[in-house]
């Protein structure tokens, strides 16, 4: 869920959209490791810690930043 460098499966993740939790890692550098495991898109979701804060970021691929209550 933290989407860290190596921790997607790329045989589970190839031509899905995965979902990420925000946190640890830059959103951006989430996005490349959903990429790179052959993932077409991401959904950021937003945690306890970030509640419904949205922020605008550029991402490698289609993504798009949910906030705490639809990420849940």
């Amino acid at each position: 869920s933290i989407c860290l460098p190596g921790s997607l499966e790329p045989g589970l993740v190839r031509g899905k959209v995965v979902v990420c939790d925000r946190g640890i890692n830059a959103h951006m550098g989430k996005g490349k490791v959903v990429c790179d495991a052959g993932g077409v898109g991401m959904i950021l979701a937003n945690t306890t810690t970030s509640g419904e804060e949205l922020v605008a970021d550029s991402h490698l691929l289609p993504a798009v930043a949910v906030g705490r209550i639809v990420g849940d």
